[in-house]
């Protein structure tokens, strides 16, 4: 059930951000400090501690949102369907998200707290972990990932270019990304979760214990995608409306 091998997943996704954070901070001492490069060379300011650890969250997300889709997939494509026991790759894939999850938790706490992320995850690390106990549920997992993480990519991208301030970028992505985020996490979600939860409550060898501690966590991670969706509707309505004043006032 439980393998030695799963503390070596948080020191991975470690590893990444670490590596992205030295080249980010090696790519602004050699390039951006430059006469000739540090007004052009790149739109945003490297030379900013924050900024650069703000990148280097942002590529270990992306690794981990990029990895586990392509885990997830393959896992499903070769599989067996709904499996008793989880496969290898089944294991493989919730070591290395409980292994993800456990980093950015620790980076949330030291530099960019926020409430609902860390629920978020300690709601994700809860069932990737019981699953990997239990050695059942990794298909379960595999699906979640996928519905999850489909919309990762384009927010991280979406996520840099707001806090990067590269308004083109921003407001190209916007329209898009909102309906889709939006979509995703109100209306297929939800549906696949109804499913699996009746799924899951049907499975006669997980204990009445295990099937709602996995019920909990499904229904809170619904409701995080609810209030991110929220939010997210909200922002892109007054950006919209602010640049309609603005056309207005200056057509």
């Amino acid at each position: 059930m439980w393998n030695s091998n799963l503390l070596y997943y948080p020191l991975f996704w470690g590893s990444v951000m670490g590596a992205s954070y030295c080249f980010t901070t090696i790519t602004s001492y050699y390039y951006c400090n430059q006469e000739n490069n540090s007004d052009d060379w790149l739109p945003i300011n490297l030379n900013d501690h924050d900024i650069r650890l703000s990148i280097a969250s942002q590529t270990m997300s992306m690794g981990h949102a990029v990895s586990s889709l392509i885990l997830s997939s393959y896992s499903i494509y070769t599989g067996p369907q709904w499996n008793i026991i989880n496969t290898p790759l089944q294991n493989i894939i919730l070591q290395n998200s409980i292994g993800y999850f456990m980093f950015d938790q620790l980076y949330i706490i030291l530099a960019e707290w926020t409430w609902e992320f860390t629920i978020h995850h300690q709601l994700a690390i809860s069932y990737f972990l019981s699953s990997l106990y239990l050695n059942h549920g990794g298909y379960y997992a595999t699906i979640a990932l996928i519905l999850a993480e489909i919309t990762n990519p384009l927010m991280i991208t979406w996520s840099f270019a707001r806090k990067n301030r590269l308004k083109k970028l921003y407001q190209a992505l916007s329209p898009f990304f909102t309906y889709y985020f939006t979509i995703v996490r109100c209306g297929i979600i939800p549906i696949a979760s109804v499913y699996l939860g009746n799924v899951i409550f049907k499975d006669q060898y997980i204990a009445n214990k295990w099937k709602i501690l996995w019920g909990t966590s499904c229904i809170g991670l619904n409701i995080a995608g609810f209030i991110w969706s929220y939010w997210l509707c909200t922002g892109y309505l007054k950006m919209k409306k602010k640049k309609l004043l603005k056309q207005e006032i200056d057509p």
